[in-house]
């Protein structure tokens, strides 16, 4: 036969319930027959009948291309807001995402996923104002590339009931038109 490096495969090996595991330190890793797991946690949506919400605050490109594909996906989006909800971009954001613009206290009621697309100095003022209208449990997520989920952490002192996330796109985000 044919020689092969450890830790290749011929893709076959999923059909068998077999996984990549890394074993031990400083390996790459090799084929383990421990069983996959049947659901990913980013399945976990989708085999759910109900439908899930979230909100905006940032209505700019990258909050729109994201809200566009969770949109996509089923999701359903529940509130947009940005600086004053009476602004253009808000109420145009609002308007294509089929949403009422709110203020920032109030974009988190009602919904599982509030979406931070602000400037990255606005992130924590933000979540501070819309963590006190949100239900527990419910997941923030920032956008913003250059910071790490510790930008929550005054609101999670206050919150410690809220999950936190950072998104941060590996590509340049096109106009969600």
């Amino acid at each position: 036969g044919t020689a092969r490096r450890r830790g290749t495969g011929t893709g076959r090996e999923a059909g068998r319930g077999l996984a990549w595991r890394p074993q031990g330190r400083g390996r790459l890793g090799f084929l383990n027959p421990s069983p996959a797991p049947l659901v990913g946690w980013n399945e976990r949506f989708r085999l759910s009948t109900s439908v899930h919400t979230f909100a905006l605050v940032g209505p700019g490109r990258a909050g729109r291309a994201v809200a566009t594909k969770l949109l996509a996906a089923g999701w359903k989006c529940s509130a947009v807001a940005g600086r004053d909800p009476a602004t253009p971009s808000v109420q145009d954001a609002a308007e294509v995402l089929g949403a009422p613009a709110v203020d920032v206290s109030d974009a988190g009621r009602n919904c599982e996923v509030v979406v931070f697309a602000t400037p990255d100095d606005q992130i924590a003022g933000a979540a501070a104002l819309a963590a006190e209208g949100t239900a527990s449990g419910a997941l923030f997520v920032h956008l913003a590339g250059s910071l790490g989920i510790d930008v929550f952490d005054d609101v999670r002192l206050l919150h410690p009931d809220l999950r936190v996330a950072a998104l941060h796109p590996l590509m340049a985000i096109p106009t969600p038109e």
